[in-house]
């Protein structure tokens, strides 16, 4: 018996940078995820998009970058990180995350 694919959300907001490819990557704070095929949803949008995480970085937040920022869809780390604190607000100065890459398939 196969497992179901596994489900990635995303704020509605992220669809049209998923979409053009701009979006590459999540950062992502206390949620788990694993290499292999994913189903991208967007808010409460039951049509997934089939895609595929190929890489999961564990990392402090203070080493999250520019690049980070880029890869994510951002134009910088400030704006990473003010987005990171709307979605978990109660993330700590010293929390780990995990950079999720992924492609869509």
């Amino acid at each position: 018996m196969s497992r179901p694919v596994p489900r990635l959300h995303f704020h509605p907001d992220y669809r049209a940078a998923v979409r053009a490819g701009c979006k590459r990557t999540t950062v992502r704070w206390g949620e788990a995820a694993e290499v292999g095929p994913v189903l991208l949803l967007f808010g409460n949008d039951p049509q997934g998009w089939p895609a595929h995480i190929t890489r999961v970085e564990a990392l402090p937040l203070r080493s999250l970058t520019d690049a980070h920022a880029q890869a994510d869809g951002f134009g910088s780390r400030a704006e990473l990180l003010a987005r990171l604190r709307f979605h978990y607000p109660d993330l700590p100065q010293d929390a780990e995350v995990s950079v999720v890459h992924f492609r869509l398939d």
